[in-house]
């Protein structure tokens, strides 16, 4: 959730600041810990392209994924469990 407000933040400045044609981004810049940085990316430089799943991400019978697409993954899951597990007990508790 944090990353949906950082990437809001930095759309509404770029739009301040007169920026168009431009999207925001999100770009990993650390594994151990997990960190990204917003950046304004030319939207002519992404639109209509995709961002395609490793096929060593998958498991040979392609029904899996593996352990690196889940070390990939999971810091982007775990805060949205997280925060949900955070409101859940706020609200419960």
């Amino acid at each position: 959730m944090t990353e949906a407000y950082a990437v809001g933040g930095a759309a509404a400045a770029a739009a301040f600041a007169g920026e168009t044609g431009k999207m925001i981004a999100l770009k990993r810049v650390s594994e151990y810990p997990y960190q990204c940085i917003t950046e304004a990316v030319d939207v002519q430089q992404v639109a209509n392209l995709e961002k395609k799943v490793p096929l060593d991400w998958i498991t040979p019978d392609g029904m899996q994924v593996t352990a690196a697409f889940e070390e990939y993954a999971r810091p982007l899951i775990l805060d949205e469990v997280m925060s949900f597990t955070r409101t859940l007990i706020s609200f419960c508790g």
